[in-house]
């Protein structure tokens, strides 16, 4: 089903595709930005609760103050030290829109965009974006093209597939929030989570400009040792920089990298990739845009929700010891990711 959500601020009509499977799971994406705009799971005793955080109408998403809820990011997720990097000899110098870095592609990255609907089916739907060279200081032209679906194991199977003519960065996430406890669960929701990531190392970053410092690290005896489900009121107010951090998950063939459960209700969620990386954020700034109200009519608030975002390495481009994010011209970039939902 296809219908309009609204305009975006060139006055472009905006369209809501909604999926849907045999079990009862219906997912709402958007063409503006690829965006994931609902995750409704069927309850025994409230009908559907939906899982992802995000807005009923278009001026919470063309908001500033819009936390990227359920988008597309890119061209390069996460952070770009200072804005700038150096590709064959050449410098080139990109929006700085996070203190003096570069973040989630730049002022207008990929989430920001309308994306054409090039397919809309029952379960499935395919999206399309041309990105020009010089796009937000990017060199190259790169077309990507997403395929998002719903399948009857209650998968939300996330694809994004991109060819550049030259080469450039390229580093594709989905920026989704859950609440397993219901989107307008807020903080008591998510304390309520059970978290395990499978990842033995971490990034560490310096917690002010949450740059990575380069230094792969053992997640053993720390905090981010997350390899056994830790309920998360457990570790949150231990400090304030949990969490927003990548887990180094090995290699780029489809695994199990994370799991979390929300016990009370019986709901989990897993994340398979064949990602490098995983940025586990827990909503510690939802709480910055007072003014926008959620699906349920209320603003969200700090820890109103998690992500588990797939991606390779931040700042990968200027790191010489992280995996290259370097697409080489007329290579095809691919980006599997699987959100199984338990309910």
């Amino acid at each position: 089903m296809l219908e309009e959500f609204g305009r975006n601020t060139d006055g472009d009509t905006v369209y809501r595709a909604r999926l849907k499977n045999s079990l009862g799971m219906i997912v709402d994406i958007l063409n503006y930005g690829a965006t994931i705009q609902k995750i409704l799971v069927p309850s025994e005793t409230r009908g559907h609760v939906d899982v992802c955080l995000g807005y009923d109408d278009m001026n919470g998403y063309l908001s500033p103050s819009n936390p990227y809820m359920g988008a597309c990011i890119g061209r390069v997720c996460n952070r770009i030290c200072g804005g700038k990097f150096i590709l064959g000899g050449h410098s080139f110098f990109l929006h700085q829109n996070e203190q003096n870095n570069s973040l989630h592609g730049g002022q207008k990255g990929f989430d920001k965009h309308l994306w054409e609907m090039v397919q809309v089916l029952e379960s499935r739907v395919h999206l399309s974006h041309s990105s020009p060279h010089g796009d937000e200081g990017y060199p190259a032209r790169v077309n990507v093209k997403a395929s998002i679906e719903l399948t009857d194991l209650n998968e939300l199977i996330i694809q994004y597939s991109a060819l550049s003519d030259r080469d450039t960065p390229l580093n594709l996430t989905n920026h989704a929030y859950f609440n397993l406890g219901g989107e307008d669960s807020g903080e008591k929701g998510l304390f309520e989570h059970d978290v395990a990531i499978f990842a033995k190392e971490y990034t560490p970053v310096n917690e002010q400009t949450k740059i990575p410092t380069g230094v792969i690290q053992s997640v053993g005896e720390t905090l981010f040792d997350l390899r056994k489900e830790l309920n998360l009121s457990k570790v949150l107010h231990q400090s304030e920089h949990l969490y927003d951090h990548n887990f180094v998950l090995g290699s780029e063939d489809l695994k199990l990298a994370a799991r979390v459960m929300h016990h009370p209700s019986g709901r989990g969620l897993e994340c398979w990739t064949n990602q490098l990386g995983l940025q586990f954020y827990t909503g510690n700034h939802l709480g910055n845009a007072p003014t926008l109200q959620g699906k349920s009519g209320k603003p969200y608030e700090n820890y109103g929700g998690f992500c588990l975002e797939a991606q390779n390495y931040p700042d990968a481009v200027n790191q010489q010891n992280f995996p290259s994010c370097i697409l080489g011209a007329n290579d095809k970039y691919e980006n599997r990711t699987i959100y199984k939902f338990i309910f």
